[in-house]
């Protein structure tokens, strides 16, 4: 009897194509359940792009501003003569190069629209969700733009947990010029109040934070919690599999 050498070949390679299909066949579980761990993980993630809404819009019960890790809400805004128009915009940004972010309230926009000739206060509040985040408030600054034109104008931010009120007179730096948050806090109401005197004007102000770790930061799982959902996307293939047969 004499064996065809093409089958010999053939025959000789058998152990391997059975191995590379069970190492296929793992792979694929291994993928399906990477997959399914980062469709959980997927409600983690975040937008950085800027939100902005005029007054009357922030001043609506329930509305809030959601920018990567900080949530923006309860409002309460002046209106009224001497005040914010209905118009006028509170922006809320985030600058990826640097981790600050700021929320600004301009009393003259669009352009031509009365900027605040009169004292008031306004409030907001924002929070870092956790789960998941883990970043905290750091540190306040502040800015106001405006016109003394021989009157006066003084601005003072104010919000919990914060070392000392940052107070801006005349449009001037602040005094101080920055402020400390209590380590640890995850959730702070902001104060926002202002005087005018004589013929003196504010066109806008903003209130600029850092927070730390200086980028929004998920909370990392336990590493039993990692492979947890590891097993939970296994399984979950397995059983499809299973189905399959």
């Amino acid at each position: 009897y004499c064996q065809s050498p093409t089958f010999s070949f053939l025959n000789s390679f058998t152990p391997l194509v059975i191995g590379f299909k069970t190492t296929m066949t793992h792979s694929r579980l291994f993928l399906n359940g990477a997959l399914a761990i980062a469709g959980i993980t997927a409600a983690f993630g975040f937008t950085t792009a800027a939100q902005s809404a005029t007054i009357t819009e922030a001043n609506t019960p329930g509305f809030t501003i959601r920018l990567g890790d900080k949530v923006f809400s309860n409002f309460s805004v002046p209106t009224g003569p001497g005040q914010f128009e209905g118009l006028d915009t509170v922006n809320v940004t985030q600058n990826a190069g640097t981790g600050r972010f700021q929320v600004d309230f301009n009393a003259n926009a669009p352009a031509g629209t009365v900027p605040l000739t009169a004292g008031g206060t306004l409030t907001y509040t924002v929070t870092i969700p956790t789960p998941p985040f883990i970043n905290t408030f750091d540190v306040a600054t502040q800015q106001t733009q405006g016109d003394d034109d021989g009157g006066t104008f003084t601005r003072t931010l104010n919000a919990t947990g914060l070392s000392a009120p940052l107070v801006s007179l005349n449009g001037g730096t602040s005094v101080p010029s920055s402020s400390t948050f209590t380590p640890g806090l995850q959730s702070i109401t902001v104060t926002d109040s202002w005087d005018v005197g004589g013929f003196g004007l504010i066109n806008s102000f903003s209130d600029r934070f850092l927070q730390n770790p200086r980028f929004p930061e998920p909370q990392i799982p336990e590493p039993s919690a990692v492979l947890g959902l590891l097993a939970l996307g296994l399984c979950g293939t397995l059983v499809g599999r299973q189905k399959k047969g």
